[in-house]
């Protein structure tokens, strides 16, 4: 209730929307996460596990053979999943484990990669939208009182 702004990821749909403007009439921005790989990954064949759902997964590899030049092998939402996870590692064939830093991350990925000696690189999750955040943010901020 006393929030200046509210960023929605994953589509604002309008039962969303009337629910926040009954709470409070602010700016709401629809955001998008987008994965940037800490390393670069430009020609690498990649495999990308994180906790996205699956209706997302072909956006996310097309950003990162577009944004960041890798050939995406596979791309997993099971992150949150260890057992799914585990099963599904045992099919992947990439060079690189993408992966964000959350869930099954280390205790399953990474040990994955370090058993088949393969490359880890972590990935940070970037927002993405149609309207200017930074801008949206800036209106936020106030203007120092003077002393």
């Amino acid at each position: 209730m006393i929030s200046d702004l509210v960023l929605v990821t994953g589509g604002a749909d309008e039962p969303l929307l009337e629910a926040i403007a009954q709470v409070n009439d602010i700016p709401v921005v629809p955001v998008e996460l987008r994965p940037r790989p800490v390393e670069p990954v430009t020609g690498r064949r990649v495999a990308y596990f994180s906790t996205a759902p699956a209706e997302v997964h072909d956006t996310l590899r097309s950003h990162l053979a577009e944004h960041h030049g890798a050939e995406v092998a596979h791309v997993s939402g099971n992150l949150a999943a260890r057992e799914a996870l585990r099963r599904e590692l045992e099919q992947v064939d990439a060079d690189v484990y993408l992966v964000e830093i959350k869930a099954a991350a280390i205790d399953v990925v990474a040990e994955a990669a370090l058993e088949r000696g393969r490359e880890l690189v972590f990935a940070d999750n970037e927002l993405v939208s149609d309207t200017d955040l930074g801008a949206q943010l800036r209106a936020l901020a106030k203007e120092p009182a003077l002393k």
